[in-house]
Parts: C-alpha cells; sequence; structure tokens
C-alpha cells in the first residue's frame, strides 16, 4: 500500500499538522506502509512566526514548490490512495482543491482530513465556494471532532467519520504525576493571540498574583498586551523537549482556546497527568470527559477561576491526573488511530 500524504512537515516546532505528519510518518515506517509526502509547510516569514501576516509573494512561492512536489511523485509512482490534510485557510483550501483535481485525474483515492474546527474557519464566499468544489471529488472525509461532522452534513450533506488526532505510545507517563499541595506554576503553550485566549490568560493570572504564568509560543504584536503582570512569564517558542519538561514541572494545563480541531498540546498535557482547564470548542470536552480535566465556556474569566478554585484540592488534581492518563492510553495513541486509519485506506482501495 503506498499512500501519497499532502501534508506539512518542519524541523521547527511549529505545533499542529506539522507535529501530526512527524508522528504519522513514524507510525507508517513501523507498519511497513510506504508513504511520501508533499510538503506543504509555510514559506518566509511565516515559517518563523504563525502570527505573521500572510505575503502573497510567499503563498504563489509556496503554492509552487507544492504543484512541483505533487506533479513529481504522480509522474514517478503509483499511488493506493492520498491523504490530504487540510486547515481551511483561504489560500489553502484553493491549493488543497488544486492538489485534490491533479489526484482525481490520476483515479487516486483521495482522503480530505480537515485539522481545524471547521466552521470556525469557513468564512466568506471564496473559502466556501472551494470548499464545496474539493468535496466533489473527495472520497472520504476525516474530522476531529463532533462539530465539524455535524457542520459538513448540515451544510454541504457530506458524511464524514471522526478520527481523533494521537500521541506516541512511550510519549505517555508510566508513572503517576507527583502532584503538589498547591497549584504554584501554570502553563500554556501556543499562539499568543486573542483566538488562543492571550486576554484571557493575562486576567486570570492579575486575579491569581500568587501563581506564575508560563506561557510558551509565539507572541503576536498586533494581538498581545504591551505589558504583561509580573507572575507571567513569556517563554518564546520552545522545542518539544522543552514543552514536555515544562509540562512535567507545571501543576496545571490552561488552555482558554477560542477554536481548536483536536488540540495536541492538550492531549500532551493528558499524557503527562497534567490536570487541564480548557474551553468547550472542538474536541476539548470529549478529550477532558469522564472527570478527566475541566471545561468552561469560552472568554469565562470567572469559569476559569472558579475551575481553578475547585482544582485546589491536591486530592482533586491527583484524581483528575490519573484519569486522563488513563483515557489518553485507552483512546488517544499511536496504536488506536492506526487501528482506526487502516481500515479507512484498505476499504477505499478495493
Amino acid at each position: 500500500m503506498k499512500i501519497l500524504l499532502v501534508s506539512p512537515k518542519t524541523n521547527i516546532s511549529n505545533g499542529g499538522i506539522a507535529v501530526w505528519t512527524d508522528a504519522f510518518l513514524r507510525g507508517t515506517d513501523v507498519r511497513g506502509l510506504e508513504c511520501d509526502i508533499v510538503n506543504t509547510q509555510t514559506v518566509g516569514k511565516r515559517a518563523e512566526n504563525l502570527t505573521a501576516g500572510i505575503s502573497l509573494f510567499d503563498e504563489i512561492k509556496r503554492t509552487r514548490s507544492i504543484m512541483n512536489q505533487l506533479s513529481s511523485h504522480l509522474s514517478d509512482k503509483e499511488y493506493s490512495a492520498a491523504h490530504i490534510n487540510t486547515s481551511i485557510g483561504k489560500f489553502g483550501i484553493i491549493r488543497d482543491y488544486f492538489c485534490a483535481r491533479a489526484l482525481k485525474k490520476k483515479n487516486i483515492p483521495i482522503i480530505l482530513h480537515f485539522h481545524c474546527d471547521v466552521e470556525f474557519w469557513v468564512k466568506g464566499f471564496l473559502v466556501r465556494h472551494y470548499l464545496k468544489r474539493i468535496l466533489k471529488i473527495t472520497d472520504k472525509c476525516l474530522v476531529l471532532n463532533e462539530s465539524s461532522q455535524k457542520y459538513l452534513m448540515d451544510n454541504f450533506s457530506v458524511h464524514s467519520e471522526i478520527i481523533p488526532n494521537f500521541i506516541d505510545d512511550g510519549a505517555v507517563i508510566s508513572e503517576h504525576k507527583k502532584v503538589n499541595e498547591k497549584i504554584e506554576k501554570v502553563f500554556f503553550v501556543g499562539r499568543l493571540t486573542a483566538d488562543k485566549g492571550i486576554k484571557e490568560l493575562i486576567s486570570v493570572a492579575n486575579y491569581h498574583p500568587d501563581i506564575v504564568f508560563e506561557l510558551a509560543g509565539e507572541l503576536s504584536e498586533g494581538e498581545a498586551p504591551n505589558e504583561f503582570p509580573t507572575n507571567v512569564h513569556l517563554l518564546g517558542r520552545l522545542s518539544h523537549e522543552e514543552v514536555i519538561e515544562r509540562m512535567d514541572g507545571a501543576d496545571l494545563f490552561l488552555f482558554p482556546s477560542h477554536s481548536e480541531g483536536f488540540s495536541l498540546s492538550l492531549l500532551e498535557s493528558m499524557a503527562r497527568g497534567l490536570p487541564a482547564i480548557a474551553t468547550d470548542v472542538g474536541a476539548n470536552a470529549s478529550m477532558l470527559a469522564e472527570g478527566a480535566g475541566n471545561i468552561v465556556a469560552v472568554g469565562d474569566v470567572c469559569g476559569i477561576n472558579g475551575a481553578l478554585s475547585l482544582m485546589s484540592e491536591q486530592s482533586v488534581r491527583e484524581q483528575i491526573s490519573k484519569k486522563a492518563v488513563d483515557r489518553v492510553k485507552m483512546l488517544y495513541t499511536e496504536s488506536a488511530f492506526f487501528n482506526r486509519i487502516l481500515p479507512i485506506y484498505e476499504a477505499l482501495i478495493k
């Protein structure tokens, strides 16, 4: 079975789909699957900082590279299926459509995998137009959460299958996390932008001056405040190893994002046994179900403070930590993912 993956891959840890791509490629190698990649990574300033503005010149350069890679692969090899990862950006969905059209001409079955909360990102006529066109030539749609599944059915009459993101089996802690008596350090990782909840993070930090808030990620000059409370420590972009180290040293993971598909950073926090508070977007609620964490409404600073109060008890956080790790082991490991995805490939090929 030969799979052509159309997805971003980069040596710089940008999180998101690029992390998924690396884990996927490692998993296919172990399972003896042949997989080539058309690398759709960002170029120019956005390759260094995803909060940077979009450059038309860079997007044209990026598109040319993607189409050249695709043409080269299709001329050299035959593929059993193509797996396109999309986040429905304005330029991205157009590129994805032309990639899908080229694959369709070769009669290659197409899987369109939405790595986002679909409804949140379908904005404007152009995005909706090309999304509709690509859906018409796609053989199988995969989504990360129920809200995306419902949106595609209600708006495009397209059935999709929920395939959660995953984590390497070895990334899950083998022993229970040591839970401190008090919450002294809260950790966040992601872009420091309004849609990731930077304003809520600052408000909560102001309310809890005795707690250190470590924020890892790219700072958006246009959306982040000019000054931060003294108990907020900006760590900048960290390597994956550094992120895990910070998670292991923290008492709580706070994730007030306004939009998510299926958060890999939240999943990693669960795998490390780090109790989490997250907003009710994307797959967050299903990930933290059955006592594996706390869910609050988007923008609800009072709700976050209330959850922090509830989790101040050491015994409460100990239970949450154990349940989070158990939930990852049961549902979100690499093994669980490939047990779901391989039958989908096989069904398309038959």
